[in-house]
């Protein structure tokens, strides 16, 4: 045994045999995760894929690497382990806790991974084609009505993968990495995605989602204001030309469900409307407070207020889901990975980091609108979003026995 794992050690072909696994694997999970992950029997492709990704992890770093862990790793399987407390003495839903606990373990699974890549290019580039997949996937699933304007505008695509509210995150996501890859490479690359810019934001729209809508406005400024905040006049007149734009595109006819679900949520805020889904929400989410301020440290465990509140669904935002389910302990040790990548990123090098403030700026914003903490999604991005943020330079780490320096950052 020592010996062949000796010779595997110095042999490149293995080395690149794993490393390739992991590049595959990865890409598949990706895709996977918006394609089947909700939809049964296909989800098993998923857990499939992401088991085989674990493998590879293992056993490239086993073999060529280092499973150094710092504080980053264990928050999120603490934040997992926390919320057995509340499961266990109020909501009782262990199965629920469980797909916590393996969210946890893929989140590991998904750090690692990029310690194996150990390329912040190579790891933007393979989300952005997974994302890109999928959305080809979708376009096709849906040729026929995207391409029907007449009835477009009556009806909210994406049910066929999840729902249609979760399907829009996948295009947010896709659309700021898009935009990312246009405000901060050079020129004559950056335009090349001017494109699935737009591409990625018709799909979206499609979905009906108002909350893909305002994300990606969120998203789509918090990537502006960084890239031009130095250039004040640039910056005032881009924001006035986005606004105009996106104006304009509301007032399309078959944009017209979108706009008109838009227009009733900001006239439920002014008071001058009654808008039965922002109600009920709203409504929910101070139930769900309410609830949580009652189990205060805790919470009330995974899905408590779905098990406790007898409203039968969730509070519909993601800071009064936290509250009312895992308590002020669980909400604090959670938006620490938010806290801790912001924190990271002031001494990190690179653009990477920008991208990474878009996604969780636009995460902080989406936490009044929906619930997110269980998403696949979610938890790759968090992961994402903390390694993009890495202040670790090369001379922090050693070279391990093949000459691989870990988290080495090669920056646009």
């Amino acid at each position: 045994m020592r010996l062949l794992l000796s010779n595997l050690k110095k042999s490149q072909k293995a080395k690149k045999f794993f490393l390739y696994g992991v590049f595959v694997f990865f890409t598949a999970y990706l895709f996977s995760i918006p394609s089947f992950s909700n939809r049964y029997p296909l989800n098993s492709i998923s857990y499939i894929l992401v088991a085989l990704l674990g493998v590879f992890v293992f056993c490239y770093l086993f073999l060529y690497g280092s499973f150094r862990i710092d504080y980053r790793f264990v928050l999120f399987p603490a934040f997992a382990l926390l919320a057995l407390i509340g499961t266990v003495f109020y909501s009782h839903q262990f199965r629920n806790w469980i797909t916590l606990l393996l969210l946890a373990l893929t989140y590991i699974v998904f750090l690692y991974s990029f310690r194996c890549m150990n390329n912040n290019k190579l790891v933007l580039a393979l989300t952005f084609a997974s994302l890109s997949l999928f959305s080809l996937y979708f376009f096709v699933i849906y040729f026929k009505e995207i391409f029907d304007f007449a009835n477009l505008a009556n009806v909210r695509l994406g049910s066929y993968f999840d729902n249609v509210n979760g399907v829009g995150g996948y295009f947010v996501t896709a659309f700021l990495i898009s935009c990312y890859y246009l405000l901060f490479s050079k020129l004559k690359y950056g335009i090349i995605f001017f494109v699935p810019t737009i591409f990625f934001a018709l799909l979206g729209t499609t979905t009906g989602s108002r909350t893909f809508l305002l994300t990606i406005i969120v998203g789509l400024f918090s990537l502006v204001f960084i890239r031009y905040r130095k250039k004040k006049i640039l910056l005032f007149s881009i924001s006035i030309l986005l606004f105009a734009s996106i104006a304009l595109l509301l007032f399309l006819p078959f944009l017209s469900n979108l706009r008109d679900r838009l227009f009733s949520f900001f006239a439920y805020i002014e008071g001058e409307n009654i808008d039965y889904s922002t109600l009920t929400r709203t409504l929910w989410q101070k139930y769900g407070i309410y609830l949580g301020v009652r189990h205060l440290l805790f919470g009330t465990g995974a899905y408590g207020f779905m098990a406790l509140s007898g409203v039968g669904t969730y509070t519909h935002g993601n800071f009064a889901e936290m509250i009312c389910n895992f308590g002020v302990i669980g909400f604090l040790v959670y938006y620490s990975l938010f806290a801790i990548a912001f924190k990271d990123s002031f001494k990190s090098k690179g653009s990477f980091k920008y991208f990474a403030y878009a996604i969780l700026v636009a995460y902080l914003f989406k936490g009044i609108l929906t619930v997110y903490y269980y998403d696949k999604l979610t938890v790759f991005e968090l992961s994402l979003c903390i390694h993009l943020c890495l202040p670790f330079l090369e001379s922090k780490y050693n070279a391990d026995a093949s000459g691989v320096i870990l988290y080495r950052h090669i920056y646009v």
